[in-house]
């Protein structure tokens, strides 16, 4: 009776060291994207192009789906026609609309926007 009442503490044990470590794993995985979506908010802040292409990479994480929008909405004015950025929009949309538009893409260092129609003709 002894043995089997050590062998319920060890797995009890090996349970919750477990646990711990997927528990430690996922917030470090979620600290680190955000991380990396603030290191890339500071290349859009900085008007880089390629920084769309970042975002949007991550776009398939939902832990940063939400501020990656966020600051695509705040950095950007292309029109609806060009691309729609939503909720609904998924990471190959945006990686689409990246390689197919990257030439025309544009920064407004006064706005502080990146845009494909120039602004006086809208």
């Amino acid at each position: 009776m002894k043995l089997n009442s050590h062998i319920r503490r060890y797995v009890l044990l090996l349970s919750t060291m477990l646990l711990s470590c997927a528990v430690y794993a996922q917030s470090d995985t979620n600290a680190t994207t955000a991380q990396l979506v603030s290191a890339i908010n500071e290349k859009i802040e900085a008007g880089e192009k390629r920084a769309i292409r970042d975002l949007a990479s991550l776009m398939d994480r939902p832990e940063a789906r939400e501020d990656i929008l966020n600051s695509l909405r705040r950095h950007t004015l292309f029109t609806p026609r060009e691309i729609n950025i939503s909720r609904y929009t998924s990471r190959q949309q945006l990686l689409d609309f990246y390689y197919d538009n990257e030439a025309q893409i544009q920064y407004s260092e006064l706005l502080e926007v990146f845009y494909i129609t120039p602004l006086d003709t809208r």
